[in-house]
């Protein structure tokens, strides 16, 4: 790949997400499941130390999706040859549960109903 374009996306990233072939993220939640409903490879630099943020890394990895680094094991060398190898690879096609807010309603709608009555 010659000259890539590099962008820095901050607020809103749904744009660059979808536009983007490669992603480099910490591994916030919204992020992470918008990078792997669109099918898109990713590295993540989930922060150590950091409860949220192992959680989703967890997951991300118990579903294959992305692929996670550390900052204090990770060399420029690292990363670029990580970038590269993620960039020659196909996405993996990870079906995400859908029914999220199905189930919500389930869970919620009988607290309401007896605080109702």
């Amino acid at each position: 790949m010659k000259n890539p374009e590099v962008l820095f996306i901050s607020g809103s990233p749904g744009l660059g997400h979808a536009t983007g072939d490669l992603a480099i993220v910490h591994v916030g939640a919204t992020s992470s499941i918008e990078l792997t409903s669109l099918k898109k490879p990713f590295i993540y630099f989930p922060l150590e130390q950091h409860f949220e943020q192992a959680n989703v890394a967890r997951i991300l990895k118990e579903r294959g999706a992305g692929n996670e680094m550390k900052f204090s094991k990770t060399s420029p060398e690292l990363l670029a040859d990580k970038i590269v190898e993620q960039l020659n690879t196909n996405s993996k096609n990870i079906e995400l549960p859908a029914n999220g807010a199905k189930k919500a309603v389930i869970l919620i709608l009988p607290l309401l109903n007896h605080s109702i009555n």
